[in-house]
């Protein structure tokens, strides 16, 4: 009997470790019908270091939106963003880079896109409304590079990001729902 109970306990200790496969029944994909990206201003760890590493807020989120062109993702920047409609959903894209200058020579950069929302909720019992965020996509790496370098590091390192972000938004999204070109017949 207790080899039985050994036995499930370690079957459900491993299933418990590992990875979760697929989404839930019923779920869609996190970025599915997504309808708008709005690139947000780059988030810093730390202003100094990033500066003297060679890159600032407003290069950095100048970046992201230049290594979006050609994706065909409708990602835009605050500034250009257009007007809200209610039927199109608008997520986050929220660039941050975190520096670290060890020594005079070398940069350390952790790169990271988090795609987010925040909505207005209520849930009862409490009849306050809240703030939540939802996150649907996260990704980052790091780099390290000579301080000369370095911002030529983070630049391809937000090409990757970007790039895996482009890779997920294109698997998640629903099939084309436009019809298939009619084929002439012969007379």
């Amino acid at each position: 009997m207790n080899v039985n109970k050994t036995l499930l306990g370690g079957i459900l200790l491993a299933s418990c470790l590992l990875p979760a496969t697929g989404h839930a029944i019923d779920s869609a994909p996190a970025l599915y019908n997504i309808g708008e990206i709005q690139v947000q201003n780059a988030r810093l760890g730390n202003s100094e270091a990033t500066a003297n590493c060679g890159m600032s807020s407003g290069e950095i989120s100048d970046a992201v939106i230049k290594s979006f062109r050609g994706d065909s993702l409708p990602v835009f920047s605050p500034i250009n963003a257009p007007p809200s409609k209610e039927s199109v959903a608008r997520i986050d894209l929220l660039p941050t880079v975190m520096s670290l200058q060890t020594d005079d020579k070398t940069c350390t950069s952790w790169v990271s896109f988090s795609a987010q929302s925040r909505n207005l909720v209520i849930l009862p019992p409490i009849k306050t409304p809240r703030y939540i965020t939802a996150t649907y996509w996260e990704g980052g790496m790091m780099v390290y590079s000579t301080k000369g370098g370095h911002a030529q590091a983070i630049i391809n390192a937000i090409d990757k990001i970007t790039g895996q972000f482009s890779r997920q938004y294109k698997i998640d999204q629903p099939p084309s729902s436009t019809p298939a070109p009619e084929i002439e017949k012969a007379p």
